[in-house]
């Protein structure tokens, strides 16, 4: 018997985006960028980057944060270096939870970046920058802009606030972003 499908998506289909200039890629990483907007300013900003083919290599970044994670065996893992925590010493979930102990206002701004988009966020990431009381929304927009693509007009943010604004308007020119108002872990 022969299988048709594969005929068919390896001739036609591919003739087909071929003929249009379509090309259709999976993305490596899922980029989280967590705001919380509470009060007049916003309180805080970070974000997750997830890698989809090395998920060893994911990572939190949150700048002059407090965050902290319990492992699975009641280990308390506190900030790192540059407030970098890598994969297994950090949570999506607890993240966010820690960013809503002041408040509902918080949005995850959610991009899917290929690999060079998302090594570069990274490599920004690893900089050492000085994030100083109250720099969380500069650092975190300053990692964002040194990506040089979606994020290229990206303004460098004081306020956690004005950072959403931007990462919204961003999305909403942007198809492979959007930004939810997270009402539940479960959304």
């Amino acid at each position: 018997m022969v299988d048709k499908t594969s005929a068919f998506s390896e001739g036609v289909l591919k003739t087909a985006f071929e003929a249009i200039n379509l090309t259709i890629s999976r993305p490596q990483y899922i980029l989280y960028v967590i705001t919380n907007e509470n009060g007049i300013f916003g309180s805080h900003a970070g974000m997750v980057l997830l890698d989809l083919e090395s998920p060893e290599e994911s990572l939190l970044y949150d700048p002059n944060g407090s965050y902290s994670f319990k492992t699975k065996d009641g280990e308390e893992i506190l900030s790192g270096s540059g407030y970098i925590f890598p994969n297994g010493y950090f949570s999506l979930e607890s993240y966010i939870q820690y960013q809503k102990t002041d408040g509902d206002e918080v949005y995850a701004h959610i991009f899917y970046i290929d690999k060079i988009e998302g090594d570069k966020i990274k490599e920004s990431i690893y900089l050492d920058r000085d994030c100083s009381m109250l720099g969380c929304a500069i650092c975190t927009s300053e990692v964002l802009k040194s990506e040089g693509n979606i994020f290229k007009d990206l303004e460098i943010s004081r306020r956690p606030t004005a950072l959403g604004d931007d990462l919204r308007a961003i999305t909403q020119k942007n198809t492979n972003g959007k930004s939810i108002k997270i009402i539940s872990l479960t959304q």
